[in-house]
């Protein structure tokens, strides 16, 4: 987080490797850490809506509560107290009036409750 207390990071995901092996496919998860604790474990943990893997993770700047992630089809995001709350914004390609590439980024844009999504076509 940008106060450097909280610390977020995303559990692997291998669907790809889950199948190969003929295995159950593994959930995702959510974790936050206090840095400011001793504890060596995370105070927090979600887990991720299954089929929607997620690849990057941030905090909102001006509230460590919130926090953003994507994948290459899915944006989430995220609020936090005793647990995680997960909304994420429904849109089809229909939507779009071109076609849309793979979401590879997403941030808060600062100072507003607007967050942007960058895409594999720029």
């Amino acid at each position: 987080s940008t106060d450097s207390l909280f610390l977020s990071a995303l559990s692997t995901y291998s669907d790809e490797d889950a199948r190969s092996k003929q295995q159950h496919v593994d959930s995702q998860n959510i974790l936050l850490w206090d840095i400011s604790s001793d504890r060596k474990t995370p105070v927090l943990s979600g887990i991720v809506p299954l089929g929607a893997p997620q690849t990057l993770v941030r905090f909102k700047p001006n509230d460590a509560r919130e926090l953003i992630t994507n994948g290459p089809s899915q944006v989430f995001f995220w609020t936090w107290g005793t647990e995680f709350f997960c909304q994420t914004p429904h849109f089809s390609r229909q939507d779009f009036r071109q076609a849309v590439g793979q979401l590879t980024v997403s941030t808060f844009l600062p100072g507003m409750t607007q967050a942007v999504t960058g895409t594999s076509d720029g």
